[in-house]
């Protein structure tokens, strides 16, 4: 087997060793017009692919401990002691917070029905808890959407956090909220059954005082109260993000960040942190899990000179779980280069094909490789697995190929670090388009990404809106996005009181684009872009915001363009050491040179 770099050399080997007449009929490799398939490159590729598994066998199994799917189940296995004990702490947590009591069933009355839902707590990646839920069937619950709207904080947040917490020196602690919905208050009569596994008379049911997982009312209902104490407290939350709250507390600053039950604080005075700790503890039964180690499953690590998250583990777990797609050798790169055309390609499969590509685990596979591209792992994932989940209700061969593809380089590249090592807080950011990329639709795809403290704050890479008529169009749309990103970021900083003075530095490598956004002129090529892009002219002239100071930069130093399309391996790493800081960002030479003069 070949490696990617060398097949294209044999390509042409092959080719020169044709006769004249069937050389003249072949297409040469460079040519490809607008709309058309490189058809000799597919084929190139196809017997690497072809000639390896890709597909799992008929009796495996994604999941190497597989939770109980019914109390029946768990009571059948060999843990059932340890699933009963999980039980019986449950119910114990329940009666302590008084949250349900029993009443006689009345007609007329709806009752929801509920159960025990079981799920192994895993640290990286090893059992530590059996844990046992009591959830009510709420899915059945008639209500406004709108109604029971709960914000959960977002992961570019959570890295703004590490960020600030790098530069100003801030202790991160952990806590936990015991059986949190159940502290909160529950609008309304609402009735439950006894779950599968636990006697009550006949004819009784349960009355809610308190909320209970599973209702759809519940997530806002623990919003309003934890939101009640946390202001009690004197924090307040910033309108850019309500999950992330601030306080400055002689004249030092404190941020606490809620997901649901698990609540980071930071503060560069550990006892302030013990009093909030010991405020909330008067109001809630938590766990005190000391400084900042594993959240939203990310090992954190911070030490004087930096911060690093890290999810190594859970990629090692995501490839255990699939180890019958990664065996063989591993990829230079998350895609070969021609991916796009592949997936393109219209192929009739026989029955047997047909029956193998319904049984891949596909929606799994780009799910579990998701959460690594949206947190740690930004340079390889994001277009990869962007494009392939395009395919999570269509799933093709080529698709299933393509995954499979992806699973193999991360068996060779399974470090998922970012870390946040910088003195300064330099806000700064990339972006990028390809016009044209996806031939399918014919759209462009925007990549940015932007920078903080040394490390990668937020990303996207995302197929645009509408079809870009020019490159020109393109990279303006992908402006607008990465420029976009930055103004939220600013504002944020704006309300913890950590205001940004000057213009962040924002590098493209398209000067059209870049000319069109400082100069408002109009022209056949621009006249029809719609007004909504024209909005960040607003920021980056000088007599509007003054948000963003463009820059221009070679296009071997775009960061932002690994999130555009499929790179060859060289690039590919140039690109991935300048995310992960191994390698100077353009935006440093930019930076300095403006101070210089």
């Amino acid at each position: 087997q070949l490696l990617p770099d060398e097949r294209s050399d044999v390509g042409v080997k092959q080719l020169s060793k044709c006769s004249r007449s069937e050389r003249n009929r072949r297409r040469p490799l460079n040519m490809r017009t607008f709309g058309e398939v490189n058809l000799l490159s597919i084929t190139r590729e196809r017997h690497v692919f072809l000639s390896e598994s890709y597909l799992p066998p008929e009796s495996a199994s994604t999941d190497e401990l597989l939770d109980p799917v019914s109390n029946k189940a768990a009571m059948a296995g060999e843990d059932w002691e340890k699933w009963h004990q999980a039980k019986e702490e449950e119910n114990g947590a329940l009666r302590k917070k008084q949250v349900m009591e029993l009443v006689r069933i009345k007609p007329g009355m709806t009752i929801i029905k509920s159960k025990y839902i079981f799920k192994l707590k895993k640290k990286y990646g090893v059992v530590t808890r059996y844990k046992a839920r009591l959830v009510a069937m709420g899915y059945n619950q008639d209500l406004d959407p709108q109604v029971n709207f709960a914000p959960v904080v977002k992961p570019s947040t959570v890295r703004l956090l590490m960020s600030i917490a790098q530069i100003k020196k801030l202790l991160i602690h952990q806590i936990d909220i015991s059986n949190a919905f159940c502290c909160a208050d529950i609008e309304g009569d609402v009735y439950i059954s006894a779950p599968d596994g636990m006697e009550i008379p006949e004819g009784m049911c349960f009355k809610l005082k308190k909320s209970l997982y599973g209702l759809r009312t519940s997530p806002r209902s623990w919003n309003k109260t934890i939101d009640r104490t946390l202001q009690g407290l004197g924090y307040m939350p910033t309108v850019s993000d309500p999950c992330l709250y601030f306080k400055w507390h002689e004249g030092k600053l404190s941020l606490i960040l809620v997901y649901v039950d698990d609540i980071l604080i930071a503060s560069s005075d550990e006892n302030y942190i013990k009093e909030v700790k010991q405020a909330i503890m008067q109001e809630y039964d938590m766990t005190d899990m000391g400084r900042l180690d594993n959240f939203l499953n990310a090992k954190f690590t911070q030490t004087r000179e930096k911060i690093v998250v890290d999810q190594t583990h859970y990629c090692q777990e995501v490839l255990e779980s699939y180890n019958f797609l990664v065996q063989g050798r591993s990829n230079h790169i998350p895609l070969p280069v021609n991916a796009m055309e592949q997936l393109a390609e219209v192929e009739e499969l026989t029955a047997k094909e047909e029956s193998e590509v319904a049984r891949y685990p596909y929606r799994q596979v780009i799910g579990a490789l998701l959460y690594l591209a949206m947190c740690t792992k930004p340079e390889i994932l994001s277009y990869a697995v962007g494009m392939l989940s395009r395919f999570n209700d269509k799933k093709t061969k080529a698709s299933c190929k393509m995954a499979t593809y992806l699973l193999r380089y991360l068996q060779g590249n399974q470090e998922c670090k970012i870390e946040f090592s910088g003195n300064k807080f330099d806000l700064h950011g990339f972006s990028d388009a390809d016009w044209g990329g996806d031939i399918i639709t014919r759209r462009s795809t925007t990549g940015y990404i932007v920078f903080a403290a040394g490390g990668p704050i937020s990303w996207q890479s995302r197929l645009q809106p509408t079809v870009a008529t020019s490159s020109l169009e393109s990279e303006y749309m992908a402006m607008y996005a990465g420029i976009q990103e930055i103004v939220w970021l600013r504002g944020v900083l704006r309300e913890l009181k950590l205001s940004i003075d000057e213009p962040t530095p924002f590098l493209v490598d398209s000067k059209s684009a870049k000319d069109l956004a400082e100069n408002p002129v109009y022209h056949k090529r621009s006249k029809h872009i719609d007004i909504k892009y024209h909005w960040l002219r607003e920021h980056t002239s000088l007599e509007g915001f003054r948000t963003v100071k463009l820059y221009q930069c070679p296009t071997l130093d775009m960061a932002a363009d690994i999130f555009t399309k499929a790179l060859a391996k060289s690039l590919f790493f140039n690109h991935a050491e300048t995310i992960t800081g191994k390698r100077p960002r353009a935006s440093d030479y930019f930076v300095s040179n403006k101070k210089n003069k």
